[in-house]
């Protein structure tokens, strides 16, 4: 990550094959403009997960069952990452938290319907695990990003 000295702060140590994510980066860095940077790696990663999802729905076979959770599993993926970049444009605080919470609940209900994809042998274990493991992490960072927004800005 070439963010070098932001105010004296030094960038926190990445490998070239992963990426760091928005929760250790919220407990590393307190810099405004670093966390702006963050928000924007997460808009990046969940709009690389949306097209993802995409070419899977894309791979389902062509059953009446396929139809419908690939819809479902389309839609939830897709809001998870248009409501993280609404997030980046919110006008406040409270809107901000707001996106980021439906962002968060839009991560869990994909993470359902790709598991039931999964289990109901729509696709193998193999090609669905990966991007049940991405669904999970952006749930995951999701949620710690919501919760400690709303503990800055005193939101119970």
């Amino acid at each position: 990550v070439a963010v070098a000295a932001v105010e004296g702060a030094a960038a926190p140590p990445v490998s070239a094959d992963k990426q760091l994510t928005i929760v250790n980066w919220q407990l590393s860095m307190d810099n405004c403009f670093m966390r702006r940077f963050q928000l924007e790696k997460l808009d990046e990663r969940t709009y690389k997960f949306a097209l993802r999802v995409i070419k899977m729905v894309n791979a389902l076979p062509n059953t009446k069952v396929s139809e419908v959770l690939g819809r479902q599993v389309l839609r939830s993926a897709t809001s998870v990452g248009a409501n993280v970049e609404e997030a980046l444009g919110a006008i406040s605080k409270r809107e901000f938290i707001q996106k980021m919470s439906i962002a968060a609940k839009e991560a869990r209900e994909t993470h359902y319907w790709l598991r039931l994809i999964r289990d109901a042998g729509l696709l193998s274990a193999n090609q669905l695990n990966p991007l049940i493991q991405e669904a999970l992490e952006i749930k995951m960072i999701l949620s710690k990003t919501v919760k400690t927004s709303k503990e800055r800005y005193g939101k119970k």
